[in-house]
């Protein structure tokens, strides 16, 4: 796949998050887990900051080669574990991407994963790759998580969104991601081919708000 392609999902499309990609039902989430998903607390971690340290954590950002650096505990903000990328460019896994309204995304590169034995969306699927995102709100008003949409595409095919309670691969809550705070948290897909994935996430349904996310800069 060339590092131009705009992988468009078609009507109905199956996402990561999306009430169409799983069945059953919890209260505490607004999309839930295919069937056969224990219900399982999310995993995601906040970290509270303000407005005021936007700048420094961009200029953080631009100093820092493509991808996470080191572990952390999932507080540091998403403009500073990569590049930032804002629109109308297309970033690639690793780095970082801010919409106009603020808020910002980070897609890890990603890494081999095995399922559990409970997990679902696995059907057909032998490879698959697990991703860390996160999400640093630097807008002016909260963020609801579940509005997150994360697809991908893979090999030429839809990658399949994975369920995997046993590995804290949950859905997203209804929670709200207030102004400053950082969450992280991972998502999984069966791949049809690893070295040629990529991902598209939409902030809050519209698809003018979607960005793709390509192959790892080399």
């Amino acid at each position: 796949m060339s590092s131009d392609a705009d992988p468009s999902p078609s009507s109905g499309e199956e996402t990561w998050g999306s009430s169409s990609a799983a069945s059953g039902s919890s209260a505490s989430r607004d999309a839930s887990p295919s069937s056969g998903e224990s219900s399982r607390e999310w995993k995601g971690s906040s970290s509270s900051g303000s407005e005021s340290g936007s700048e420094s954590a961009s200029e953080s950002a631009s100093e820092e080669s493509s991808g996470s650096s080191g572990q952390d505990d999932g507080s540091t903000p998403a403009d500073a574990r990569g590049r930032v990328v804002e629109s109308p460019g297309i970033p690639h896994r690793g780095e970082a991407y801010r919409w106009p309204s603020g808020l910002v995304v980070h897609v890890s590169e990603g890494e081999s994963y095995f399922p559990s034995l409970a997990a679902a969306g696995t059907e057909g699927y032998s490879d698959f790759m697990r991703y860390e995102i996160t999400l640093t709100n630097r807008s002016h008003e909260a963020f609801r998580l579940s509005d997150l949409r994360i697809g991908g595409q893979s090999g030429g095919d839809k990658a399949s969104p994975v369920y995997d309670s046993g590995n804290g691969i949950n859905s997203l809550p209804a929670s709200k991601l207030e102004v400053g705070q950082t969450t992280s948290f991972p998502v999984a897909f069966g791949v049809r081919d690893p070295e040629d994935t990529v991902l598209d996430v939409v902030q809050a349904f519209d698809l003018s708000d979607r960005v793709v996310f390509l192959q790892p800069a080399k």
